[in-house]
């Protein structure tokens, strides 16, 4: 999803989010693609069902141990992070858009295409 796709504002039940901040905006359009990519690939089950460990991992690292983290990416980009975490919880209320399927859709091919090329030496 880009910047031109995603809306400026999302309707959030009654509330409206404004996207009005930059390291937010991109956090959630990122947020929105993982979750979509989930449902889709590695965990379908979340599309009905998560735990809040599940949810909590979205960006809280070592949550199977006894010492749960932000890693440090997380605490250099809290607005971020943030964004990122509303993204995802957003792809089970707002559909993934044409546009957004879209995208996501070419760069997993174009990541599949990289994979494939493996140089002999």
């Amino acid at each position: 999803m880009t910047n031109k796709t995603l809306s400026q504002q999302v309707q959030w039940g009654k509330l409206t989010l404004l996207l009005d901040h930059e390291e937010f905006r991109k956090g959630y359009s990122w947020g929105r693609r993982y979750y979509f990519e989930d449902i889709n690939h590695e965990y379908p089950e979340r599309a009905r069902t998560m735990t809040a460990l599940e949810a909590a991992q979205v960006i809280v690292v070592g949550t199977d141990s006894d010492q749960p983290h932000f890693d440090a990416e997380e605490l250099a980009h809290p607005i971020e992070t943030v964004g990122v975490f509303l993204g995802y919880m957003s792809g089970a209320l707002i559909p993934e858009t044409a546009e957004e399927r879209q995208a996501r859709l070419k760069e997993e091919a174009a990541m599949l295409a990289r994979a494939e090329v493996i140089p002999i030496s």
